[in-house]
């Protein structure tokens, strides 16, 4: 039994062009995550069961709060720490190759003065 995300993306730029798309991904399985990250720690979350981890299709890491919180993606360790600034979605195991192909393992760092309540949706085909 499968999954299906639809996802939806509208850019407007003020006075200027308007892109839109929207699709469907198609996975075996999910995972969603949601973790407190409060401030000044840092949080390690895996992502994804070692025993099923799989090709990964589709990827969203979302945050309440912005401000100083960084990110690591353990697979992906030529990038180091990279500042989570607002929403990432990467759709497609191409994109996903900007990180590394297949994430498991998060480590957060919130070096801000406010908690972070971060939601990753990861959805992988198992084989």
């Amino acid at each position: 039994m499968g999954v299906k995300i639809n996802w939806i993306q509208n850019t407007q730029v003020v006075g200027g062009p308007k892109v839109a798309g929207a699709g469907l991904v198609e996975a075996d399985a999910y995972d969603n995550v949601e973790v407190k990250v409060a401030s000044g720690a840092t949080v390690t979350v895996e992502v994804q069961p070692a025993t099923t981890a799989g090709r990964v299709k589709f990827l969203l890491v979302r945050s309440d709060n912005y401000a100083n919180l960084t990110y690591e993606i353990t697979e992906a360790a030529p990038l180091g720490a990279v500042d989570l600034d607002g929403q990432l979605v990467l759709v497609g195991e191409g994109a996903l190759k900007l990180v590394g192909g297949a994430p498991k393992t998060f480590k957060f760092v919130n070096s801000g003065t406010a908690d972070a309540n971060v939601q990753i949706l990861v959805a992988r085909d198992v084989s």
